[in-house]
């Protein structure tokens, strides 16, 4: 089944501050790449094929905030290492590891740049 998410933009006030977070909890190297409001940096779906699945973007429009749509990312296998990492980062884990039965485990943080987000794992 395809992704239901084609795209996501998260916002924030600090690139670079943003970029390192991402970085650093992800262990991964994210992409920085120029888009129409400002800079953005890229998240591959997968390094090989360059596709995108979103951006941290930057612009006088655009708000870091906790009221918008939460995002999960899938962490499948690794989501104790990336809480761990989410506060030394600059980040707030809202909400641990959570079961959800059948469908694996959840959690819930808030970026360095006060955004919500969402970690998946199916184990």
């Amino acid at each position: 089944m395809a992704s239901l998410i084609n795209w996501f933009s998260l916002p924030v006030a600090d690139l670079n501050r943003a970029n390192e977070f991402y970085n650093t909890i992800l262990a991964t190297e994210l992409i920085r790449t120029q888009g129409p409001d400002g800079s953005d940096t890229a998240f591959f779906t997968d390094p090989d094929s360059g596709m995108y699945a979103g951006a941290l973007s930057t612009g006088p429009q655009l708000h870091p905030g906790k009221q918008g749509a939460q995002i999960f990312f899938n962490v499948d296998g690794r989501m104790d290492a990336v809480l761990e990492r989410i506060a030394a980062a600059g980040g707030t884990v809202l909400m641990p590891k959570t079961g959800i039965g059948d469908f694996g485990y959840i959690a819930s943080f808030q970026d360095s740049e006060g955004n919500l987000l969402g970690l998946h794992s199916a184990s």
